[in-house]
Parts: structure tokens; C-alpha cells; sequence
């Protein structure tokens, strides 16, 4: 990225590049704290939207219970929701859940899970789309091998773990990137649930970023650290894509999507 010296004088036409815009970005711009902050999100949360979605697919997809097709509809329901409705009723459970963050067995008298990791995450374990796609790809597998593992004694949970879950790391891969891609560019969500700066992730630090620069001469020192600060959140997910977009693509295509 070019200087600031640069940028002051509008040569953009220069030869003399220079990473003094990142280093201030990754020091003075906090973008450390922000890139952390981001990682540990949209990771543990992956984790729980991956976790949840498998074990609701395959209970979708294999497993007879009364009522099934049913919850599935009202799941897939819940997907014509925007997701903006939902915002201020999930914030008001996150801060009236009882005996959390100082309240009561009632849910009154403290904060909840509000402006804490747990709190940020907490919703990763409800996402009716990637349910789906994971009950989409458990039902292309074969019962034979399902079959085969209860007539060896195998419970549900074994063949989940030990059949399922291997067969269907294309499925897997592509929720994960998928996943991981919503939490990192998340906004809204992390915007309303924290208020410390310990709990700011790249997009709300970034647009915060870009905002003080709005108020003193937009290329002094903010304008190129937002912008350093863009690439540095950019790059992960392209990294990220480009190593899984073999299984990416497969298992899109055998989930029955185009």
C-alpha cells in the first residue's frame, strides 16, 4: 500500500510502496485486537453452527420420530424471517436469562450474556439453512451402511459419529466455509451485543475506523489504516476459500444445489 505522504499529495501513480500503512493499522488502528477478537468468533462459532446443523440433518434425514416433517417445516419457515426482526427478541433473551451475568432466577437485576463471547455465539447454534443442506446430503448416503451398524449394536450416536460424519466431509467443509464467512463479515450482531472494545470484531471496529475519519482530513492517518485494515480482513476468507474450494464445490453439487 502506498505511503501516506502519497496519498496526502494525490500521486497515486508512485513507485515507492511501503507497509507503513499496516504496521499503523495493526498497532495504532487496534486492528490487532479486532483481527483477535474476530477470530475467536467466527470460530467457535462455526464450531456450534457446524455441530448443531449435523446433528439436526441427520435427525432430519435418517431418523423416524412423530412430528418430524412437521418441526422440518416450521424450521424451514423460520428461514422467510429477516433476520432484522429477530435482533431486538434475541437481544432480550440474551439479557433475561436467568441466574447469567447477575440476574435472578426471573432474569432480572443483571446484564445476561450481554457484551460477552458466549453471548456473541450463542445464536451460532440455530441456522435452519445449513440444516438443510446437511439433511440434503445425509439422505444421498446409503442405508446400507446404517443397517449394517445396527445389526452390530451401533446407537444412533455411533453411526452419526463413526459412518455419517466421515462420509459427508464435502458436506461439512462446505458448511464450515459458509459459516465462517457469515460470522466474520457479521455486523449487526456484534455491533448490538458488545460495548467493550475487547468484544469488537474487523467489521464494527473498521466502520468505526471509517467513521473517525469522517470528522479530521479523511487521508492524514485513519483513511489509510481503515483501508490497510480492509485488506487484512479481506484476505482470510479468500485464503480460506481458495484452499476448500474443491470441497466447496462438491458438496454443493451432491446437496442438490447449483
Amino acid at each position: 500500500m502506498k505511503p501516506r505522504t502519497d496519498a496526502i499529495e494525490g500521486n497515486y501513480l508512485t513507485n515507492n510502496w511501503s507497509l507503513q500503512n499496516y504496521v499503523e493499522a495493526w498497532t495504532v488502528g487496534g486492528i490487532d485486537q479486532f483481527l483477535l477478537t474476530t477470530v475467536i468468533y467466527a470460530v467457535f462459532g462455526t464450531l456450534c453452527t457446524v455441530a448443531a446443523s449435523a446433528l439436526a440433518g441427520y435427525s432430519f434425514a435418517r431418523l423416524r420420530f412423530p412430528g418430524r416433517d412437521v418441526c422440518f417445516t416450521l424450521m424451514l419457515l423460520t428461514m422467510m424471517i429477516p433476520g432484522s426482526v429477530t435482533i431486538v427478541p434475541l437481544v432480550v433473551v440474551m439479557l433475561r436469562l436467568p441466574l447469567v451475568g447477575g440476574n435472578d432466577i426471573l432474569g432480572q437485576g443483571g446484564l445476561g450474556l450481554y457484551n460477552t463471547m458466549v453471548g456473541l455465539i450463542l445464536p451460532s447454534f440455530s441456522a435452519p439453512a445449513y440444516v438443510f443442506l446437511l439433511r440434503q446430503f445425509f439422505k444421498v448416503l446409503p442405508t446400507e451402511l446404517e443397517d449394517a451398524a445396527r445389526i452390530d449394536g451401533a446407537g444412533e450416536i455411533q453411526i452419526w459419529w463413526r459412518i455419517m460424519l466421515p462420509l459427508s466431509v464435502p458436506g461439512l467443509i462446505t458448511v464450515a466455509l459458509l459459516s465462517f464467512q457469515g460470522h466474520w463479515n457479521s455486523y449487526i450482531w456484534p455491533l448490538v451485543m458488545s460495548s467493550s472494545n475487547g468484544l469488537v470484531t474487523m467489521t464494527v471496529g473498521l466502520a468505526a475506523l471509517q467513521a473517525q475519519g469522517s470528522s479530521v482530513t479523511w487521508c492524514k492517518c485513519v483513511y489509510p489504516a481503515t483501508m490497510a485494515g480492509s485488506i487484512l480482513a479481506v484476505a482470510p476468507i479468500f485464503l480460506l476459500f481458495l484452499v476448500g474450494q474443491r470441497y466447496f464445490k462438491q458438496g454443493i453439487a451432491l446437496s442438490g444445489f447449483k
